[in-house]
């Protein structure tokens, strides 16, 4: 076995163990309040692994990602919602995606696909960018696919959004979706193009004089990326059961964001870190909030949490290791083997 995927493996089977554990004592004893909440958070997870495996690997913060988490959801919607219902509320469907009906399996799937191809044609022109330019391109990206999604009635209802989605998400399935996510993720940051991309960070034109192809290497991780975001979306879109163009915009992009930013932008052990503080943070201050009567405690809480990282630790908690690196600094036998 490659050293890469060993490590990648090892990586992925300790981060299981915690995620799996919370999923069963959520199973077991949470209330059915107390469950959504664990079961958005894998959701979640899924969503800042996405932006995790393109920025975290090519070091430009995309604000425009959860465009891709749009294409998604409506794509899963549109395939999962029952035909009488797509008669209703979108009579000017096309009659082959107004008959269509599949499972919630197939819905993955395709929106994977699909989020996929809308990246691979979205980052033609933008990875050709200087990373400055491009990170500012990504919120341009976020803008017209809202305007598009609030206003391509035919398809989507505009600002009315859709209903009757089927809730084909479970708990189990979010966290077989998520561990999947991670693996892919690990195994990419542990690749040949994931070493050779994360060595362009610091100087581009260096890594392409060593023969590191920059710009393609960042439309792979962009294409990655689109696609782990298109899944989110589909099982995101099949718990949530109804959503409008707004949960695809600026909101949705500052929580994302500020999970990546939280535990760490630069490895995948860091986005799970960051999801669990930031989904834990927000729950704790909502109920406060609700029992205080104080409106926005929530999002100034999280606000205050991202302050504190940055200037305590700009790298987020975990920073650029990888938890069986930092497990292996104090167990021999979760070292990678020598070369």
């Amino acid at each position: 076995m490659k050293p890469a995927l060993r490590t990648s493996i090892r990586g992925t089977t300790l981060l299981a163990v915690p995620l799996i554990a919370i999923a069963l004592v959520a199973n077991a004893v949470a209330s059915p309040a107390d469950l959504r909440v664990v079961v958005n958070f894998f959701v979640a997870l899924i969503l800042v692994l996405s932006i995790q495996s393109f920025s975290g690997n090519s070091g430009i913060v995309s604000f425009g990602h959860v465009a891709f988490m749009g294409v998604g959801a409506y794509t899963a919607a549109l395939l999962t919602i029952p035909p009488v219902i797509k008669h209703l509320i979108l009579p000017d469907l096309p009659s082959v995606i107004g008959h269509a009906h599949i499972g919630f399996v197939p819905a993955v799937l395709i929106s994977t696909v699909v989020g996929a191809l809308v990246a691979a044609v979205i980052g033609i022109p933008l990875t050709r960018m200087q990373e400055g330019a491009m990170a500012m391109a990504t919120i341009g990206v976020l803008v017209i696919f809202f305007v598009v999604f609030d206003n391509w009635d035919a398809v989507t209802r505009g600002s009315t959004g859709v209903f009757g989605i089927p809730r084909n998400t479970s708990l189990l399935s979010a966290v077989i979706l998520s561990l999947i996510a991670i693996f892919v993720c690990r195994v990419f940051r542990e690749s040949n193009a994931g070493l050779k991309l994360r060595a362009s960070r610091a100087d581009p034109v260096a890594a392409e004089a060593l023969g590191a192809h920059v710009v393609r290497l960042r439309y792979v991780a962009w294409v990655l990326s689109g696609a782990i975001m298109g899944m989110g979306g589909a099982i995101w879109a099949q718990y949530n059961l109804a959503f409008d163009p707004k949960q695809f915009f600026f909101t949705q992009t500052f929580n994302i964001l500020a999970m990546i930013v939280v535990g760490g932008l630069a490895s995948v052990s860091g986005a799970v870190i960051g999801a669990a503080t930031v989904t834990l943070t927000t729950e704790i201050m909502r109920r406060v909030e609700e029992s205080a009567g104080i409106p926005g405690l929530t999002q100034m809480a999280v606000a205050l949490l991202i302050l504190l990282i940055l200037y305590r630790r700009p790298d987020g908690l975990v920073g650029r290791s990888e938890v069986d690196d930092l497990l292996g600094r104090r167990f021999a036998w979760l070292r990678p083997a020598r070369r």
